[in-house]
């Protein structure tokens, strides 16, 4: 925001400088420095709003694969859970492996 500020500053300098009338209106050193100030500014503005969006793009595909990182686990923990609520009764009435490999 700060940059914004300072690019519209900059602009507004330049544009009440091109209003001036013909013999006054001359492009000498003040004029050329505003332009690259502005043009630097712009390129600076642009370059952060790149990475902003890099930044929101990163954060959106990382919140995605949290989603699915707790979504697998609930289904994991839900199986476990499953697993020892209601197989574990079934699998206590299975002959044990020693009887079943005869020995």
């Amino acid at each position: 925001m700060n940059l914004e500020k300072a690019k519209q500053t900059a602009e507004t300098r330049l544009h009440n400088r091109l209003k001036r009338p013909g013999d006054e209106n001359v492009k000498d050193n003040a004029q050329l420095s505003l332009i690259s100030e502005v043009k630097n500014l712009s390129d600076q503005l642009n370059t952060l709003n790149y990475q902003l969006y890099c930044a929101r793009t990163g954060h959106g595909g990382l919140q995605e694969a949290r989603s699915l990182l707790e979504d697998d686990s609930r289904i994991k923990r839900k199986t476990l859970w499953i697993d020892s609520i209601r197989c574990q009764r079934i699998r206590a009435h299975y002959p044990s492996v020693n009887i079943l490999l005869g020995r």
